[in-house]
């Protein structure tokens, strides 16, 4: 991971007003796919027919991640949640 800073507590031309660091860390990602096309046989063939779309997921992921070995007492971590749709076409 990499940050690029310019901060606002230092004065134009000080040492450290734009600084650039490096760490190593971590990250763990979780991801299901539910075929919505399997559940909702109507809805592919109309997808199918209309737009030659093959396949249809509810997406559902999760991500955690870790990155604390900056050179400041700098660290990035957190764990996010997301959902969304995946289509496939011919």
């Amino acid at each position: 991971m990499g940050i690029s800073q310019s901060r606002d507590d230092k004065e134009r031309g000080e040492d450290e007003k734009h600084r650039r660091q490096y760490s190593f860390g971590y990250f763990g990602q979780a991801k299901a796919q539910i075929s919505l096309s399997a559940l909702f046989k109507d809805l592919a063939m109309g997808g199918f027919s209309q737009y030659q779309m093959t396949n249809m997921y509810l997406n559902l992921e999760a991500r955690h991640q870790s990155y604390e070995n900056f050179e400041d007492d700098i660290s990035i971590t957190g764990t996010s949640f997301g959902l969304g749709f995946t289509f496939e076409y011919l």
